[in-house]
């Protein structure tokens, strides 16, 4: 979780707060490309997020060792079904369905960057207003850290992408709350690392066997 509190005005733990997300809901390198508002949501929010690419297998890895096993960064909205994420204690069902999450629209390797790639100014903007506004020095957990505590869980593995969290300004910390809808422009952009820009458009649903794809509806 990002900055000082719980973009949702929960207290911090002292420990990082992890959930898994099914590989079918990123829209990889995706600048353009649009999020599938889902026919079952009722309160679909933002999150800007720094992403992390892991360029080599971790398990145990130390903080002071963790920046090693890190390929670079790239640009995560980790879009979240509120309604259904507060269904029960788990995050799962609010942060995984299919075609929400943009990512992209480029890694930046950590070279590129300071250590950590803290510092940077990260943003998010809903058609045109900019709702979140914070640096990735607010993190509470820094890019070491979350990469070490999640390496002491599961092994980590080239490829595997980690969003390290969220700053304030979420549609669920305002008031009154503010939610996405079909046709809001989502434009999220981290300093030095990229920027998505993606149209929410509204899921179609098909009634009959799973084809294994998604028909988009007017938005």
């Amino acid at each position: 979780m990002a900055r000082r509190r719980c973009p949702c005005g929960i207290e911090p733990s002292c420990t990082a707060t992890a959930a898994s997300k099914a590989c079918g809901c990123a829209i990889t390198c995706c600048s353009g490309r649009p999020i599938i508002w889902p026919a079952s949501a009722g309160a679909v929010d933002w999150e800007a997020e720094l992403g992390v690419v892991i360029g080599a297998a971790a398990r145990h890895v130390p903080v002071d060792a963790a920046l090693d096993v890190v390929a670079g960064y790239t640009v995560v909205n980790d879009v979240t079904v509120r309604d259904w994420q507060h269904r029960t204690r788990e995050f799962l069902s609010g942060k995984t369905f299919e075609a929400t999450t943009p990512v992209g629209p480029t890694l930046v390797t950590s070279d590129e960057l300071p250590p950590g790639a803290s510092g940077l100014e990260i943003s998010c903007a809903v058609d045109g207003v900019v709702m979140q506004r914070s640096t990735t020095s607010d993190l509470l957990f820094s890019v070491a850290e979350i990469v070490s505590y999640i390496s002491t869980i599961t092994t980590l593995l080239p490829g595997d992408l980690i969003a390290t969290g969220t700053p304030g300004g979420v549609g669920a910390g305002r008031t009154p709350e503010v939610w996405l809808r079909p046709g809001n422009e989502l434009v999220t952009t981290v300093e030095g690392v990229g920027q998505l820009r993606n149209r929410c458009v509204k899921e179609e649903v098909t009634i009959g066997p799973a084809s294994g794809s998604l028909t988009v509806g007017p938005g």
